[in-house]
């Protein structure tokens, strides 16, 4: 009560006696099977034909995209390496300001550790400023929790705000 398609191949022979056809011998083969291996080869050559394609142009793309981001990346590195040496010329400018002032400058951190202090906040402190650098003032200075210019220098910590003490 259905319709299948069947894919047929026929095959005739003719059969000779004194050169002339005695009768025809007709095969029919199904070859059904096989018409349909086929066709899925194709379909599976033409998906792997896409598929390569598409793998090259990714290839392709992929090799653009590095080239990019290699030359982006020198640039950013050229950009960097300006930036560090502006920001080596500023520091120095700034340390030569801070290092020839006839005020005494120091800056320190949260734990009270001096970070940097010119020679002439040295001299105030009667030290040098090697002997201070990386220690913190209460290891230089016993007892300073204890005077009018660390509650000075307290209060511009904690309120971030800035302090006067003549001293």
């Amino acid at each position: 009560g259905t319709f299948e398609e069947r894919d047929w191949s026929p095959l005739n022979k003719p059969i000779l006696k004194d050169g002339q056809v005695q009768f025809i011998i007709h095969r029919v083969e199904d070859v059904t099977e096989f018409i349909q291996l086929q066709t899925e080869q194709k379909e599976k050559d033409k998906a792997n034909a896409d598929l390569q394609s598409y793998v090259s142009k990714m290839e392709i793309e992929i090799y653009q995209r590095s080239k990019e981001i290699q030359e982006l990346n020198g640039e950013l590195e050229n950009r960097v390496q300006e930036r560090t040496m502006q920001l080596a010329r500023s520091e120095e400018q700034y340390r030569t300001t801070l290092d020839n002032m006839m005020e005494g400058v120091q800056i320190i951190d949260h734990e009270w550790r001096y970070l940097y202090i010119n020679s002439e906040a040295a001299k105030q402190g009667r030290s040098r400023q090697e002997d201070l650098v990386g220690f913190t003032m209460m290891e230089k200075y016993p007892g300073i929790k204890n005077t009018a210019m660390f509650a000075v220098l307290q209060e511009c910590m904690e309120k971030r705000i800035p302090g006067y003490l003549e001293n």
